[in-house]
């Protein structure tokens, strides 16, 4: 938006969020001041809160995401015949362990979303019928790896 004067061109802000019709109403306005000396002064403003709040909830999105966002990893050791489980994040810092003995298999379960995405699970699934996810992806050749890695070294373990 642009004051025109005898001197030139006078943005009024250097930028403008607004549409066609506040543009419109504004340069009416001004217009309206100009052309009426009985006018001793104009008053306009801009509200642009809103975008600012916008700011605002993707920041707060950004930081749950960070917050509520944990690792997990898994160590199969043939030493102690267990598998270690490590959760950490901001809000989580915990270790399991699990006996080898106590897995019964592993399997890969396929899924869709309410969207139709596929994506795989590694499972695994524990005497007693709890079943532990180990890995999530889309890809299944990946995922098939996983699973086929942890059967082997099941199948190669001590009894």
């Amino acid at each position: 938006m642009l004051l025109l004067t005898n001197r030139g061109e006078v943005p009024f802000t250097y930028y403008y969020l607004g549409g066609f019709w506040d543009k419109y109403r504004l340069a009416s306005e001004v217009n309206s001041f100009v052309k009426n000396t009985e006018h001793r002064s104009l008053k306009l403003t801009q509200d642009d809160r809103w975008f600012g709040m916008i700011g605002g909830i993707v920041l707060l999105i950004g930081l749950a995401l960070i917050v509520f966002s944990e690792n997990k990893t898994y160590n199969f050791d043939k030493t102690f015949a267990k598998m270690t489980v490590k959760q950490f994040g901001l809000m989580v810092n915990k270790v399991t362990e699990h006996s080898v003995h106590k897995i019964s298999g592993v399997e890969l379960e396929k899924t869709k979303d309410s969207d139709g995405n596929t994506s795989y699970q590694v499972k695994l699934l524990m005497l007693g019928g709890d079943r532990l996810c180990l890995s999530t992806g889309s890809d299944r050749g990946e995922q098939q790896k996983i699973a086929d890695l942890i059967r082997s070294y099941l199948n190669g373990r001590s009894t």
